[in-house]
């Protein structure tokens, strides 16, 4: 068999996660298990036939832990984001590394341990009073839990060179090999090939590294937010990942049900832009809550135009105006559905539709409509897929979202103009949920925050809502799921009330 053709794993597994199931890892060693009937030495290269299985895990299962890159922009969000986890952890009275009740861990990589140290001492002066920080000078594969009196939080260094994009490299996945009934946790490597080092992961972690050697181009539509799990363990990716070797591999290891949704009309082109599964109160046990470009410009268009524009937008009242000159029936009062619309709007280019127009403004205006338009129809037919492949999806959340259409190599592409709420962490059933507006005075957060609110709070509960201030990642076409990798039990889901 051509060596390109191969999975290669290096096979040292163990059957709970090593970072987040050891009281101390700094400078230990953890006993690797043999996933095998045969005895395979830890990192031996083995043929991909001796993998039966991957599977992405999904956000409903109970959560271990997750990983974040610290560096020098994104300082805010880490505080911000730690003190989120510090009362889940306490609210919740999470407890232990393992169980339904265990607490979660947020283990933050980064190259510079000066930084971690000064990150560390400000954490530590507002958890514990009083406390002073021990300086640690860490080694190249080491790993630091902060101590007790800075609980649910731990340092790795030389994995990430300052990366934003933990989502990014891959996924934490679960395998099984041929001569075991077990399944093992794996590191399965997007073939990114840059920012974050997800073998050291795989090393540090004492799990199976796994790449898919036949990629041939770092292609962004392969990266680790393009393949995602619905709550029934089923693979869904966008129609952006491109390499035919990958599609082909993950559907022989179990995955010959993947479901491929629309996700090539957005500039990165991942479904977790638009698409996130959620525990929820319902017979099901969990929601998909689906952006909606259609209910963000309903919402837009109750605001005036001087408030339009002091966001930064390029138009104001011509938004109103916009919408009834696209509309079947002009006289149609507002919110507006799809079908109120003229049927010839959803197959108009965007840079054609408001040639007529004199004003730049009505012109972005008209875009900026149809656009948005044309990604609600992409994204419903994504919602529909997804409902015609489950036996359990019965109830769909939409949030308000609208994008930036602009023109690209490859045409016209979408990027989330503001905060995209469906791009959230899911944690148990915590949803830390990128602030849809920076400005928390501007009128438009609240129409818009207070809908993403209602909505979810319904499903989960209000006091299960965190909205978090992304710009680091959201000025870089990216938000909160991005930056993030979550480790999960593998076969626990989360339920509720326990």
């Amino acid at each position: 068999m051509n060596q390109k053709k191969l999975l290669t794993f290096c096979i040292a597994a163990v059957t709970a996660f090593s970072l987040f199931a050891c009281k101390s890892i700094r400078n230990s060693q953890v006993q690797g298990l043999d996933v095998t009937a045969s005895n395979i030495a830890a990192n031996a290269q083995i043929d991909d036939s001796m993998v039966t299985e991957v599977k992405l895990l999904p956000n409903t299962m109970v959560p271990k832990g997750f990983l974040v890159t610290l560096n020098q922009v994104n300082q805010d969000f880490i505080r911000s984001l730690y003190s989120i986890i510090y009362n889940i952890n306490k609210n919740d009275g999470l407890a232990g590394l393992e169980g339904l009740r265990q607490e979660i861990t947020m283990v933050v990589a980064g190259p510079d341990i000066d930084l971690w140290n000064s990150l560390k001492a400000d954490l530590l002066a507002k958890v514990s009073p009083g406390t002073t920080p021990q300086r640690e000078e860490l080694g190249p594969a080491d790993v630091e839990k902060a101590g007790p009196n800075l609980p649910y939080i731990q340092w790795i260094g030389n994995v990430s060179d300052g990366d934003l994009w933990m989502q990014d490299w891959g996924e934490f996945a679960a395998i099984r090999v041929q001569g075991s009934t077990k399944r093992y946790y794996a590191v399965m490597d997007s073939g990114r090939g840059r920012g974050i080092n997800s073998s050291a992961l795989s090393t540090i972690f004492k799990i199976p590294f796994i790449k898919i050697t036949g990629i041939t181009t770092a292609d962004p539509g392969n990266y680790g937010g393009n393949t995602e799990a619905t709550p029934e363990g089923k693979l869904y990716y966008g129609d952006k990942l491109t390499d035919e070797d990958m599609k082909g591999r993950l559907a022989r290891l179990g995955n010959q049900d993947a479901i491929k949704v629309p996700s090539d009309w957005l500039s990165v082109g991942h479904v977790d832009e638009f698409l996130s599964f959620i525990p929820a109160r319902n017979d099901c046990g969990s929601s998909l809550v689906a952006a909606s470009p259609l209910e963000g410009l309903n919402l837009l268009a109750t605001l005036s135009g001087s408030d339009l524009r002091s966001y930064g937008l390029p138009f104001g009242d011509e938004l109103r105006t916009a919408l009834k000159q696209l509309l079947k029936n002009q006289s149609q009062p507002a919110p507006y559905t799809l079908d109120d619309f003229n049927t010839d709007v959803l197959s108009r280019h965007p840079s054609l539709g408001a040639s007529a127009e004199t004003t730049s403004a009505m012109v972005d205006a008209k875009n900026f409509v149809i656009g948005n338009l044309k990604d609600e129809k992409q994204i419903r037919i994504a919602v529909a897929k997804l409902q015609a492949a489950s036996s359990c999806l019965k109830d769909i959340v939409t949030v308000p979202q609208v994008f930036n259409i602009g023109p690209q190599a490859n045409g016209y592409k979408s990027v989330s103009t503001f905060g995209g709420s469906t791009n959230m962490l899911v944690l148990r059933d915590h949803l830390i949920i990128p602030e849809p507006f920076i400005d928390d005075r501007h009128p438009a957060v609240k129409v818009f925050r207070d809908t993403v609110q209602s909505k979810l709070a319904a499903r989960v509960g209000a006091d299960r809502i965190h909205f978090i201030d992304t710009t680091p990642y959201h000025t870089n076409d990216g938000e909160i799921h991005c930056g993030t990798n979550v480790v999960r039990e593998i076969d626990m889901p989360f339920q509720f009330g326990d």
